[in-house]
C-alpha cells in the first residue's frame, strides 16, 4: 500500500511539475511577443526611412522566430509583416521548425505572400481598372503625379468607418498640395453604401463592384483578405506602404 501510495506522489508531482513548466514556458513566450510588439511598434512610428523600417522590422521579427521557432503564433507575426518583402517573408518561414509545416495556422502567413506577389512595398502598384457605378472606367495609373491612398472598406465594416474622421483631416489638409484618396468598397447593398458615404460625409473618389466579399474582383486580385487595407502610392505609383494606420 505505501509503495502505491509513493508511486501516486510521484505521478502528481511529475504532473505539476509538467503543468507548472508549460505554464511558465507560456508566460515567458507572451512577455516576449510583448516585447516585439513593442519594438515594432517603435520601429514603425520613428522618423527614419520606409527602407530602414523594413531592415528593422525584418531584423526584429527573424531574430524573434529564431529564438521561438516551433511557435505557431509565428505565422500570425508573419501575415501582418505586409510591408516586408517577398525573399524577407520567404526567409522567414524558413526559419519556422519543420514540425508545423502543416499546421493550419500557416496559412495566415502564405495570404501575406501571395499578396506581395503583386504589392510589395517599394514596387510599382500593379495595373488596375476601377469602374464606377456609371460605368465609366479608371485606371490607377491615370494618379499619377499624385501620392494616392488607396483605401478598401466597407459600410458594414466598424474599423473602416472609425478611421474615416482622421482621414478626413489628413485629405482635407493635403489635397490642395498633389494628394488624393480612392476609396473601394466591398459592400453589396448600394443603399448601405451611398448612405455611408453621406453620414461620413467622404469627400473623395470611390468605387464598389457591389460584389460583396469573397467575389469582389479587386479584393481577389490584391489579395487582399481583411479591411480596413489600404496602399499608399508616390508620385510615381510605387508603393510606399501598407495597411497603415
Amino acid at each position: 500500500m505505501r509503495h502505491l501510495i509513493f508511486i501516486f506522489f510521484i505521478f502528481t508531482s511529475a504532473l505539476s511539475f509538467a503543468q507548472n513548466s508549460t505554464n511558465t514556458k507560456d508566460t515567458a513566450f507572451y512577455y516576449h511577443y510583448s516585447q516585439l510588439q513593442n519594438a515594432l511598434y517603435q520601429i514603425q512610428h520613428a522618423s527614419i526611412s520606409q527602407q530602414i523600417k523594413r531592415e528593422k522590422q525584418y531584423f526584429t521579427i527573424s531574430n524573434f522566430i529564431t529564438r521561438h521557432s516551433k511557435e505557431e503564433m509565428n505565422f500570425s507575426i508573419i501575415r501582418d509583416a505586409l510591408n516586408l518583402s517577398a525573399l524577407q517573408i520567404d526567409t522567414l518561414l524558413m526559419l519556422m521548425d519543420t514540425s508545423l509545416n502543416k499546421s493550419p495556422y500557416k496559412t495566415n502567413a502564405l495570404v501575406t505572400r501571395r499578396r506581395l506577389t503583386l504589392t510589395e512595398t517599394g514596387k510599382p502598384f500593379p495595373t488596375l481598372a476601377l469602374t464606377d457605378t456609371l460605368g465609366k472606367q479608371t485606371f490607377i495609373e491615370e494618379y499619377k503625379g499624385k501620392i494616392v491612398l488607396i483605401d478598401m472598406w466597407s459600410s458594414w465594416c466598424g474599423p473602416c468607418r472609425q478611421q474615416i474622421p482622421a482621414l478626413k483631416e489628413i485629405y482635407n489638409k493635403y489635397k490642395s498640395k498633389g494628394f488624393e484618396i480612392i476609396g473601394i468598397s466591398l459592400d453589396k447593398d448600394k443603399t448601405a453604401w451611398l448612405n455611408a458615404i453621406e453620414k461620413d460625409k467622404q469627400n473623395w473618389i470611390q468605387f464598389c463592384e457591389f460584389k460583396g466579399w469573397p467575389q469582389d474582383k479587386t479584393a481577389r486580385f490584391l489579395n487582399v483578405y481583411s479591411i480596413p487595407s489600404n496602399f499608399l502610392l508616390d508620385k510615381n505609383g510605387i508603393i510606399l506602404g501598407q495597411d497603415l494606420s
